[in-house]
């Protein structure tokens, strides 16, 4: 039985584990298009306050009629790095234009 401190650590070690893989991993700053063609900059990554979730944080860098000049958007961190079946194809859902 794990005693209340390994509990505690286990339970801290989630908190900042992130994935090793870099290669799709939004930085603060860089510059991403979505599958679909427009682009975002990431703005910053968070944590869900009740499942402590990755939640990316990014601007658009467009103006949209129904969301305004460069609207905020959040989107979890796993659902960011999906692959995605569009128009018959397999693609990742955001991929970087920039550093």
């Amino acid at each position: 039985m794990q005693s209340q401190r390994q509990k505690m650590q286990n339970d801290k070690s989630k908190l900042t584990d992130i994935s090793t893989d870099t290669s799709n991993y939004p930085t603060i700053g860089s510059i991403w298009q979505h599958y679909k063609g427009n682009q975002y900059k990431i703005i910053e990554i968070a944590r869900h306050s009740e499942t402590l979730e990755l939640l990316v944080i990014y601007q658009a860098l467009y103006n949209s009629e129904q969301f305004g000049n460069n609207a905020i958007w959040a989107r979890p961190l796993s659902m960011w790095q999906e692959i995605v079946e569009y128009n018959g194809k397999k693609l990742s859902r955001f991929v970087k234009v920039n550093s």
